[in-house]
């Protein structure tokens, strides 16, 4: 929903944010709890000139109670996105619960990370792929360079070419009608 408040690249993240869950609406990643993608929007109304742009990709549980998984990110204004691998996934929880079974089902989640991959590409996102948990040590928390995967090679089919136009259109279309919010707003003020 557009707000007049929202500064312009905050509209954007938000604008994004539907597009996001319109594609993936009905999405469903498999395991013991059905998990739903869905991108974390901004609450506040300004990003801080940009700085606070960055956005989680999660796999949010249908049912109360489990935690969110964050799976990858994605900064508009910096034209970047990551998203982690199954295997990296699996890995990291492996590190945070030993001798606890990661549930997320991989074909699901195989198709679900294709399908992301394909639409961070068309949108024009530089996009990496983590398929190795971040080294975390005493020093810095950033992903490895050996931990990061070179880009996913662009997306081809018809599949891809109809999302790469939903995706342009819509993204030109929010920019168009907040510049145009914009003009009113400085005739009318």
């Amino acid at each position: 929903m557009y707000d007049p408040k929202r500064t312009q690249v905050a509209q954007s993240l938000v604008d994004f944010g539907r597009y996001f869950d319109t594609i993936f609406a009905r999405t469903r990643i498999g395991g013991p709890v059905l998990l739903r993608p869905a991108l974390v929007v901004p609450e506040d109304m300004s990003t801080g000139g940009g700085r606070r742009a960055r956005q989680s990709i999660i796999l949010q549980p249908e049912v109360p109670g489990p935690p969110a998984l964050t799976v990858g990110w994605l900064d508009i204004p910096s034209r970047q996105a990551m998203i982690r691998t199954w295997g990296c996934l699996a890995a990291m929880h492996r590190q945070r619960f030993p001798g606890r079974a990661f549930d997320v089902d991989r074909g699901g989640y195989e198709q679900f990370f294709k399908q992301t991959t394909e639409l961070l590409k068309t949108c024009g996102l530089a996009t990496q792929v983590e398929d190795a948990p971040p080294d975390v040590g005493p020093v810095s928390g950033a992903p490895s360079a050996a931990a990061m995967a070179p880009p996913v090679a662009a997306p081809s089919g018809y599949g891809a070419g109809v999302l790469a136009i939903v995706g342009v259109t819509c993204f030109v279309l929010g920019l168009l009608v907040g510049v145009i919010v914009m003009m009113v707003r400085a005739k009318t003020g």
